[in-house]
């Protein structure tokens, strides 16, 4: 919605029985949010991985990193899915071997 138009609506709000409901596209309840998240931008996102901003939108534009799209341009992040994004692609070191002294001989 322009900005122009905000303060047009909400005086033709307070005086007028019409109730104003901003529209959420998409359907809320399939969202992964916590009660207490608060979504990240595309800045602090690749501060919080050590990656650029250039990075990020390369990666939302391959739909390798789950996002929230709010609208035409703009992407918000969920702690959350990326924690949990970011547990997926962990790479574990493998484990040593064992000695071959430890081996018995028989």
């Amino acid at each position: 919605m322009c900005n122009f138009f905000v303060p047009l609506l909400h005086q033709l709000i307070r005086h007028s029985t019409i109730t104003y409901r901003p529209r959420i596209s998409g359907k809320i309840d399939q969202l992964n949010l916590q009660p207490m998240d608060r979504l990240l931008n595309k800045k602090e996102v690749a501060a919080m991985m050590g990656v650029t901003v250039k990075a990020i939108d390369k990666w939302v534009c391959e739909n390798s990193i789950p996002y929230i799209k709010i609208s035409r341009k703009c992407v918000r992040f969920a702690p959350s899915d990326l924690n949990a994004y970011l547990n997926k692609h962990k790479i574990q070191p493998p484990t040593p071997p064992t000695p071959l002294s430890s081996i018995s001989r028989r």
